[in-house]
C-alpha cells in the first residue's frame, strides 16, 4: 500500500507533460462511446442538465454527481452517450475508485491515476488542423482557380482584431467542403492553428461514431443538431468561443443549396448568438460561388464525387463588418412584442436583457432579416462583379 503501489505522483497534472493521461482519458471516453452507443443503445433522460453542469458552471464551483452502482462497468460507460464531451479530458470527472480493484498491482495503479491537462500538449489539433489546412490550399489554389475580393479585410480581422473582440462569419452554403476550402485561398494563414475558426457542424455528418467525433473536435468543429433549436447545449459552446474572443464561422441557411437562388430565411440560431454574447462580435458575411462545382451533391448516380474536382473556378466574395444598434433593437422588438400572439415553445429568458420569448423572437427576426438582406446585396455584387469580367 506504498507509494510506489498508490502511484500519487501519477494523478499529477505535470506527470510527464500531462500527456500519458491524456491518451488513457481518451481512449476510455472511446471505448465508452462505442461500448454504449455502438454495441449497446443508449437513453439519457435530461441529459443537458448533466452537460450543461460539466460544462458551463461558473468557474471554482465544484461538481459532484451520485448514482446507483449497478455494474463494474457504470463508469465509463454512463458517459458514453450520445452527446457527452468524452473527447475533451479537461471535463473528464474524477471518481472514487476501489482499492482492493483499481489498485490492486503497480500497472493497475498507474492507469486508474492519470487524469486530465490538456490533450497531448496540443499536438493533435496543431496536426490536424495544419493537415486540413494544407488540403484546403491544394484543392482551391492548385487544383482550383480561386479568385478572393476584400481578402484583406477577412486576414486583418482574423489576424489583428483587437484582443478579446470575437469575431463571427456568416456565409452561404453551396456543398458539404465549403468549409475548409473557402479558408484555403492564397495568402491566408492556414498554417496557424491558433488562428483558425471553430464552425458550427452538422451532428449527423461530423460526429456520427467515435473517430469522426474526435477528428472534427480536433479541428475546432462544434456539434450542431439541425432542428434542435437555438437553445440546443452546444450553442452554450458556441457562445463561449465567442466571450473567449474567439473566431467563429456559421452557415445562417442552415443547409447546402446548390442553386443559383436568393439567399434564403436564415436560421435564428446566429442572431441568437450576436444578441447573447457578452461581447457584441465582428460580424463578417462572405458570399461566395464554384465550391458546388468542386463537390455537387449530385454527380455520379445521385451522389457526391469521392474526391474534391478540378480545373473549377472559385469566386469569394467578403463584405465589410455588419453594424447592430442592439440597444435600438431590443427596443423595437419590445414594442412589436406587444402585439405578437404565438404559442410559446419554452425558451428561456435570457439575461442580462431579461427578455420574454416574443421579444427574442422579434429581436432574433430582426438581426437575421438585416444578415439576410447584407448577404443578398453581396450576391447582387458578385454576380454583377464577375459579369464584368467576362
Amino acid at each position: 500500500m506504498g507509494l510506489g503501489r498508490k502511484m500519487e505522483w501519477a494523478g499529477r497534472a505535470k506527470h510527464l507533460g500531462g500527456i500519458p493521461r491524456k491518451v488513457v482519458l481518451m481512449g476510455v471516453g472511446g471505448f465508452a462511446k462505442i461500448v454504449a452507443t455502438i454495441f449497446n443503445t443508449t437513453s439519457v433522460h435530461n441529459a443537458h442538465t448533466l452537460i450543461r453542469l460539466v460544462r458551463s458552471r461558473p468557474p471554482a464551483l465544484p461538481l459532484l454527481t451520485v448514482s446507483n452502482h449497478m455494474s463494474t462497468l457504470d463508469d465509463p460507460l454512463m458517459w458514453g452517450f450520445k452527446g457527452f464531451p468524452t473527447s475533451d479530458p479537461n471535463l473528464a470527472r474524477w471518481v472514487l475508485a476501489a482499492d482492493d480493484i483499481c489498485f490492486k498491482n503497480p500497472f493497475y495503479s498507474y492507469f486508474f491515476r492519470l487524469g486530465r491537462a490538456k490533450h497531448l500538449g496540443g499536438i493533435p489539433r496543431k496536426v490536424v488542423l495544419m493537415g486540413v489546412g494544407g488540403f484546403a490550399k491544394i484543392v482551391a489554389t492548385i487544383f482550383n482557380t480561386t479568385s478572393v475580393h476584400n481578402a484583406h479585410t477577412l486576414i486583418r480581422l482574423v489576424r489583428s482584431r483587437p484582443p478579446a473582440l470575437p469575431l463571427l462569419t456568416v456565409s452561404n452554403h453551396m456543398s458539404t467542403l465549403d468549409d475548409p476550402l473557402m479558408w484555403g485561398f492564397k495568402g491566408f494563414p492556414t498554417s496557424d492553428p491558433n488562428l483558425a475558426r471553430w464552425v458550427l457542424a452538422a451532428d449527423d455528418i461530423c460526429f456520427k461514431n467515435p473517430f469522426y467525433s474526435y477528428f472534427f473536435r480536433l479541428g475546432k468543429c462544434i456539434p450542431i443538431i439541425r432542428g434542435g433549436g437555438i437553445y440546443q447545449e452546444h450553442m452554450n459552446e458556441a457562445l463561449e468561443r465567442l466571450a473567449d474572443g474567439e473566431w467563429l464561422h456559421t452557415f445562417p441557411e442552415g443547409k447546402v443549396s446548390q442553386e443559383d437562388a436568393p439567399i434564403r430565411r436564415l436560421k435564428w440560431g446566429t442572431a441568437s448568438l450576436i444578441a447573447r454574447a457578452p461581447v457584441t462580435p465582428i460580424v463578417l458575411p462572405i458570399f461566395h460561388h464554384g465550391f458546388e462545382e468542386v463537390m455537387p451533391e449530385k454527380f455520379l448516380c445521385g451522389r457526391r464525387p469521392p474526391f474534391p474536382l478540378c480545373n473549377k473556378n472559385i469566386n469569394i466574395f467578403v463584405g465589410e463588418p455588419i453594424e447592430f444598434d442592439l440597444p435600438k433593437m431590443r427596443q423595437t422588438a419590445i414594442s412589436l412584442s406587444r402585439n405578437l400572439s404565438l404559442p410559446p415553445v419554452g425558451w428561456p429568458t435570457t439575461s442580462p436583457h431579461g427578455m420574454d420569448e416574443a421579444v427574442q423572437r422579434c429581436l432574433y427576426a430582426a438581426i437575421s432579416e438585416q444578415i439576410q438582406t447584407v448577404m443578398e446585396s453581396l450576391r447582387n455584387f458578385s454576380k454583377s462583379f464577375m459579369k464584368s469580367k467576362v
